[in-house]
């Protein structure tokens, strides 16, 4: 669900001088010559609400990626917590525990890097939500239209067979299961120092026709500064047989700030 930035190139040319004083040429490196691009970016953002309500609300992200000619690897980890305080009690209660991390792996088949074979895998906790635990790992292919001519506007949509495990709180049996996977990622910088993006992932089990799933995420971010930002997210959850006593749908908003790198 994809931003690159190159490392900066350091050039070091040295000029002699020949029989007719006319400067030697020199051959500088050339761009294939040049090493991984590897970029990334880490936020974090915290609430605190007291009065009539008490809570706290911390959140954290990471995104790591690195592209080449024909590679493309990606690696996310995220964060988020929300815990509640009972006024009456003074009992402090977590509502909503969220570990995920993922990464995938592109090889662009074309040289425009439009259409791509993928490998994936990621894992997704949440206990107070009621999941215990998903792993997921498949593979599939995919392809970036790119809605502009400076191809910083695209949309990607990709697709392919994933395995499934699942563990509910509640349940005593974990389920296994073959899934078919449909994902996009659309992003689109509306001004100067603003970004919009939008990913969603979601499965569909081979075996159980109600055995479906959705992730989706909504960010808006603004580059205050060279190498820093604020944003905001929106994101869903929802998993068509939840846990037993669970809500099939889980929202969360997290104001942020980070740096990329």
């Amino acid at each position: 669900m994809l931003l690159t930035t190159s490392l900066p190139l350091a050039l070091l040319a040295g000029f002699g001088v020949n029989g007719n004083n006319e400067p030697e040429r020199v051959t500088l490196p050339t761009q294939e010559s040049e090493a991984p691009a590897w970029s990334g970016k880490a936020d974090l953002g915290y609430t605190f609400i007291s009065g009539n309500n008490e809570s706290t609300t911390a959140a954290f992200n990471a995104e790591l990626r690195r592209v080449t000619d024909i590679n493309e690897w990606l690696f996310t980890a995220n964060y988020a917590g929300v815990r509640q305080t009972d006024r009456t009690t003074g009992d402090a209660q977590t509502t909503s525990r969220l570990y995920a991390a993922a990464g995938q792996y592109n090889h662009f088949l074309d040289d425009e890097k439009n259409l791509y074979a993928y490998g994936n895998a990621n894992i997704r906790k949440d206990v107070p939500v009621g999941l215990d635990l998903r792993w997921t790992i498949g593979a599939g292919a995919g392809y970036t239209f790119y809605l502009n001519e400076e191809k910083d506007t695209l949309l990607s949509l990709e697709g392919g067979p994933t395995f499934i495990h699942e563990e509910n709180v509640g349940s005593t049996e974990d389920v296994d299961a073959a899934a078919a996977r449909v994902a996009a990622r659309y992003e689109n910088p509306l001004w100067t120092e603003w970004l919009l993006t939008a990913a969603g992932e979601f499965l569909q089990s081979l075996d159980e026709t109600d055995d479906q799933s959705f992730v989706g995420e909504l960010n808006l971010s603004w580059d205050f500064r060279a190498g820093w930002y604020f944003k905001a997210t929106a994101a869903v959850a929802w998993d068509g047989t939840p846990a037993p006593g669970f809500e099939s749908t889980d929202r969360r908003f997290v104001l942020s700030i980070g740096h990329s790198f």
